[in-house]
């Protein structure tokens, strides 16, 4: 009834599959799912965490082949705009590859601790400036690809990289101009 493995001479093997009921339906995942509707509970999550220090920025980083939003998120403590332009910048993003949701899982983790109030947490913000690009290949991640994106495209995501980061900004989300001080 149940999927078991056994090792032989450091080889894993799948025993045999019995399923009680005929003609059902079963779906086998190299790893636990993380869907675009996951994502998109998450981040709600974080910038509701986020909202009331103004660490968090999100912004809609390009629409996708599929007219999906791909998001981009700035964190950082916020300072005048003299301080903010010193600080480095961590660039992180996540689901190049959409059969990859371990990624996301560790995107997760990031986010969840560096707008949480964890005393490190707020010294990183202090110091660095975190861009996160959660899902970078949203299109392939809802029509189920495992390393392409909506139309059977890698070259897009690099292309997109590449141009990305020749122009970002990052510390725009960060610096505090009088109005906002």
């Amino acid at each position: 009834m149940a999927c078991a493995h056994t090792v032989a001479d450091s080889i894993f093997r799948l025993s045999p599959v019995q399923f009680p009921h005929e003609d059902d339906v079963c779906f086998i995942a190299m790893c636990y799912p993380f869907t675009y509707s996951d994502l998109s509970n998450l981040l709600l999550k974080v910038e509701n965490l986020a909202q009331k220090r103004r660490i968090l920025t999100r912004s809609e980083l390009c629409k996708t082949e599929g007219g999906v939003s791909c998001e981009i998120l700035t964190i950082c403590n916020p300072r005048p705009p003299s301080q903010v332009e010193r600080r480095p910048v961590f660039f992180i993003s996540g689901r190049v590859h959409p059969g990859e949701s371990n990624a996301s899982f560790i995107v997760k983790g990031i986010l969840q601790f560096l707008v949480s109030d964890d005393d490190i947490a707020r010294e990183l913000r202090d110091h660095f400036v975190f861009e996160v690009i959660p899902m970078l290949n949203p299109d392939g991640v809802i029509h189920g690809h495992y390393r392409v994106s909506l139309v059977f495209s890698f070259v897009a995501f690099y292309c997109s990289i590449t141009f990305l980061a020749g122009s970002l900004s990052p510390p725009h989300a960060c610096a505090q101009t009088e109005e906002t001080m």
